[in-house]
């Protein structure tokens, strides 16, 4: 079958992972359940413009699919197109004659003040007793700490995720960040905001034997990976939704 030699070309040349592989399966048997292909014989017919244009039509219309999904399965039938192309069964690719729906902008999530104050202010005098175990303290730790020090500092999402160990000096209360075009500055940091990184610090020192180096990155997740983009969204998220007024 043609999509199962794409798929293994995608997996041995191209060396797209397994999720990328399911995916990609997935949306060609909907383009050919939706033109009812069952013979390899028959993609060369069913793959055109105009039925690429009426397969998306259906798929925004008839399924009110998101224009992300939507320029999803046509990025996916354009790769096997051009594959197709390569194999001599196709002369050109017929999805770049398609127009593709633009993605919609989302908007950015705006917290009130008095919400992350009232976070902050719920959170402020956690103890070890309010804790299970020692996984429970140290994600929890990390997680206020990920929302205060954004809070209070107003450093990028992408300058937290920087830090390292060295960054942090807690005799003179300061961070030093590097932020955009390599250039660095000094950040005061308050009082509680160092007890704070000094108790997450305590925690980490319990769990991961050489994160004292100080080329380690400042904050880690439990698995001991550095911090990541989406997982700093998702604490945000999660520790602020319980939070009324936002």
């Amino acid at each position: 079958m043609l999509i199962d030699s794409y798929i293994d070309y995608i997996k041995s040349v191209r060396r797209y992972s397994g999720r990328t592989q399911e995916i990609y399966r997935s949306v060609l048997d909907s383009y050919a359940s939706w033109y009812d292909i069952t013979d390899d014989g028959q993609w060369p017919d069913k793959l055109n413009a105009a039925l690429v244009r009426s397969y998306e039509v259906h798929l925004m219309s008839d399924n009110s699919d998101q224009s992300s999904t939507v320029n999803l399965h046509l990025s996916v039938l354009s790769s096997f197109c051009r594959f197709l192309t390569r194999e001599g069964i196709l002369s050109s690719n017929p999805v770049r004659l398609v127009p593709r729906p633009k993605n919609s902008k989302r908007l950015p999530t705006v917290y009130k003040q008095s919400s992350v104050n009232s976070y902050l202010e719920q959170t402020r005098w956690l103890t070890e007793e309010d804790f299970g175990t020692d996984k429970d303290m140290y994600i929890k730790r990390l997680d206020r700490l990920i929302v205060s020090a954004l809070y209070q500092t107003g450093m990028r999402r992408s300058e937290l995720i920087s830090l390292r160990r060295s960054a942090f000096d807690p005799s003179r209360h300061t961070m030093r960040v590097l932020g955009k075009g390599d250039k660095v500055r000094i950040i005061p940091l308050t009082n509680e905001l160092c007890g704070e990184i000094s108790r997450y610090l305590e925690c980490v020192e319990r769990l991961f034997a050489d994160a004292s180096d100080k080329d380690t990155p400042l904050l880690l997740t439990y698995s001991g990976r550095p911090l990541y983009p989406v997982y700093v969204d998702r604490v945000i998220k999660k520790e602020l939704a319980a939070i009324p007024d936002i």
